[in-house]
């Protein structure tokens, strides 16, 4: 369904098209940044393909049309369409799957309102349910900033109404870091309390079940309704109307069945919701509670018991007979040393045990969605929660009954303001978040099954059945056993292999990052790390050093920068402010720019400062048991008061049996030069596969044809047999040639048609604004490249993101 949906918005959305589109908003439209244009949300349907259905946009008009865009009516308008662009690098946030979350499923600027949308009976229900809920929506919102201060306000519109458009950036930061945001925003941990909340609160007061769980329901599905049913609301909503309704139809509710139903109304409400942040978090916290819940049974059983044994001694209890309270039960002993525990250390711990659980459940997910994680948000998550189900409520109270907010708004004001100041304190605590490298799928698997070994033991599993005789009783604690001893081997072994090889690259590999129009690629090579180039400085904070955390890398041994102009070295002070940089290499002459740059006029301190060096003609340097070949630029060759294209550096980078070519943005006269200067070193070697760094982003003036000649159309390279020198004694070995260019949207032509085709005809074309982020890995004769997009038209193994794997089994002349 979703697929449909968004293959026919692809088809309409053409750069610079406008289509006719039947736009309801469903709120009102707020001013951007620039005052130019307002944005809103609304639903959209072509006339045209009415069969398609409606779908969510992020619309936005110009000023001249706002008085035409009103809530809940319908408009005939033009509009341009545009997909949202995802995550271009392992670890980038997804605007794309961030809209999908909140079912927007397109971007549309709309160039003009046509006039009143035909009204059918279908759209008039729909206008009205949604005129109707923007009005309250309203109204709420003006209720709560008459009642409450700007800043509490803020807040109670992004609880309630999921508006966080006018946290102030302090606060945002704040929640985010101390976790408030992500366990009440994303989780909707709060709704499950708020159930509980309002039908304990209304059972006492009325001591009518049916009548509280029915105004529990309507409540809690009210506030689904005013907060956009995220994800998580939508899950605890689901679970809670289940848990409710479950003793009217007198039947049992378990967690797990109430988490699969509300699994399936997720995935139909949400599109692709094994890829949205708060499904994941929600309903790996909830599974994680129902996990601690078991465990924190199985513990009180086990605790019970050992109590139970200790007051009676040696002798079998009496029935019947009181035993009395004891203060210590035994938890084991070891030779003649018994370890015991007060009663009320071990039901303090047993209390622990399942919110202890549900954390660790959620802690992979957490470091899989986000850049980082907030160690204190697991200690305070339950204050969160608690404390956003008791907001709700009376936040509503005094808003809608007005004479209550003027008595009682001061205990919400109060909540607010110890919500803000706690999280204020707690965001600036040493370790409050903390860098995890982001999990894979078969590492979080591996984790959960260490978690979910005690399963397997016999105080969940129970004693002897009824119909169980103790032979097989026997057999099936043996099992049991065996179970849990290799699913604990296994899981471990799996963990530690994964964590040795985030630091240690088994196979050299390069990978060029999207970082726009710039340039920057990361080297692994054993333990060693080398970046080249960084990026702008905004590409650099929102590219690549989320791509550096996602994969756990702290420390940089070697940074190249081919020239300093902003696309190429930008980001390099906030690189060495992020990380600990061993060392940075310039062109010959810029060494005190680089320092100055670096340094940004003292803000950096002297030991965060790393060593610079020049990179001259016909340097060799040694890098974790690679070899660099420096080749230009020439000292003459360019001016030293600013930064110029000819003072990039040109060199190659020998990994073994593969070789990286980074050329800059060299010209082509200077290209040419260096290629016949040094043509001995880079001619193909036989048996090694070779990277080429497209110079100058893909640009005619530095197209060079032998550059791409060398191995055109997968020509095959003789190498002579030492014994047998003759022609016909030779061994042919085929060269493969993989070219990437470093691109994103320019005005300037890049990549030129030219130099497209030349790297089509010389090997493989990779562009990061098509591909994003590619990685190149070369072992045992065969090359690897992986794409983080999904490219059409080439070869993989398994199409998606992350496993997107282009093996290059075809001839490198072969088609695309």
């Amino acid at each position: 369904m979703w697929d449909e949906r968004i293959g026919f918005i692809q088809e309409l959305a053409s750069p610079g098209v406008s289509v006719r589109l039947t736009v309801i908003p469903l709120e009102e439209p707020q001013s951007d940044a620039y005052g130019s244009r307002h944005s809103f949300r609304a639903l959209a349907r072509s006339p045209e393909r009415s069969g398609a259905g409606w779908f969510g946009v992020q619309a936005s008009a110009y000023i001249r049309d706002i008085p035409k865009i009103i809530p809940g009516s319908p408009v005939d308008c033009r509009a341009v369409l545009q997909v949202p662009s995802p995550a271009m690098n392992p670890g980038g946030f997804d605007y794309r799957e961030y809209l999908l979350g909140e079912r927007v499923l397109a971007l549309a600027g709309i160039q003009g309102v046509l006039g009143p949308a035909p009204r059918t009976a279908c759209l008039s229900f729909r206008t009205l349910a949604i005129k109707v809920l923007a009005a309250v929506k309203t109204y709420m919102a003006r209720a709560l900033d008459s009642i409450f201060p700007r800043e509490d306000a803020a807040v109670l519109k992004a609880v309630f109404l999921g508006d966080r458009g006018e946290l102030p950036p302090e606060d945002s930061r704040d929640f985010r870091r101390s976790g408030f945001y992500r366990f009440v925003g994303i989780c909707g941990f709060h709704v499950d309390l708020l159930f509980v909340l309002t039908e304990g609160s209304l059972r006492r007061l009325t001591r009518r079940p049916s009548f509280s769980r029915l105004a529990a329901i309507l409540f809690a599905f009210s506030y689904g309704c005013l907060s956009g049913w995220p994800a998580g609301v939508l899950r605890a909503f689901v679970s809670g109307l289940l848990r409710s309704l479950a003793p009217a139809l007198r039947r049992r509710y378990h967690s797990l069945v109430g988490l699969g139903a509300s699994a399936l109304v997720v995935t139909w409400a949400i599109p692709f919701p094994l890829r949205n942040t708060g499904f994941l978090l929600s309903f790996a916290g909830a599974a994680g509670a129902w996990l601690g819940r078991v465990y924190a049974e199985a513990a009180g059983r086990g605790m019970r018991s050992a109590g139970l044994a200790a007051s009676s001694g040696n002798d079998l209890p009496i029935p019947g007979k009181h035993l009395p309270p004891v203060d210590y039960f035994t938890i084991g002993s070891c030779g003649q040393w018994t370890v015991r525990a007060h009663a009320k250390m071990g039901r303090l711990a047993v209390m622990l045990l399942r919110p202890v659980t549900m954390c660790l459940v959620l802690l992979p997910v957490m470091a899989s969605c986000f850049t980082e994680v907030s160690l204190v948000s697991f200690v305070l998550s339950g204050v969160w929660g608690s404390l956003a189900a008791l907001m709700v409520p009376v936040a509503a109270v005094t808003s809608f009954v007005p004479p209550l907010g003027a008595l009682f708004g001061w205990l919400p004001h109060i909540l607010l303001r110890g919500v803000r100041a706690v999280s204020k304190v707690v965001a600036g605590a040493p370790l409050a978040s903390v860098t995890i490298p982001a999990p894979g799928i078969l590492e979080i698997g591996a984790y959960w099954a260490l978690l979910a070994v005690p399963l397997a033991s016999g105080g969940i599993l129970g004693a002897v059945r009824g119909d169980e005789d103790a032979l097989e009783f026997f057999r099936r604690r043996r099992l049991m056993s065996a179970i849990r001893r290799i699913a604990l081997l296994c899981s471990v072994g799996f963990l530690f292999l994964s964590a040795v090889l985030r630091v240690y690259a088994l196979v050299p590999e390069v990978t060029f990052l999207y970082v726009g129009q710039g340039d920057c690629a990361v080297v692994r090579k054993g333990s060693g790390v080398m970046i080249v180039d960084t990026g702008t400085t905004s590409a650099f904070e929102s590219h690549v050093l989320p791509y550096l955390k996602a994969k756990g890398i702290t420390r940089i041994d070697l940074c190249v920068i081919s020239h300093l102009h902003a696309d190429h070295a930008g980001g390099l002070p906030a690189l060495c402010a992020e990380m600990d940089v061993g060392l940075v290499a310039v062109t010959p002459g810029f060494r005190d720019k680089a320092r100055t740059l670096i340094d940004g006029g003292g803000v950096l301190p002297e030991n965060r400062i790393p060593p610079i060096i020049e990179f001259t003609p016909g340097l060799r340097h040694q890098w974790n048991g690679a070899v660099l070949d420096v080749f230009l630029p020439d000292p003459g060759s360019y001016g030293l008061s600013e930064p110029t294209n000819e003072s990039s550096a040109g060199f190659c980078l020998d990994l073994g049996n593969l070789e990286v070519e980074f050329w800059g943005d060299l010209p082509a006269d200077l290209i040419e030069a260096a290629m016949e200067t040094y043509r001995p070193f880079l001619a193909p070697v036989p048996g090694t596969s070779r990277v080429v760094k497209v110079p100058h982003h893909g640009s005619v003036d530095a197209y060079v044809p032998e550059l791409y000649e060398r191995a055109s159309g997968g020509v095959r390279l003789s190498r002579q047999s030492a014994a047998s020198p003759g022609p016909e004694a030779q061994d042919e070995q085929v060269v493969e040639t993989i070219f990437v260019v470093s691109v994103g949207a320019n005005s300037y032509g890049h990549p030129s048609n030219v130099v497209e085709e030349a790297a089509r005809r010389g090997g493989r074309l990779f562009r990061t604004d098509e591909a994003g982020a590619v990685t190149v890995k070369s072992a045992f004769g065969m090359v690897n490249v992986r794409t983080f997009l999904p490219v059409p038209g080439r070869r993989t193994n398994a199409p998606g993101r992350n496993s997107l794997k282009n093996h290059l089994e075809t001839p490198s002349g072969g088609p695309e």
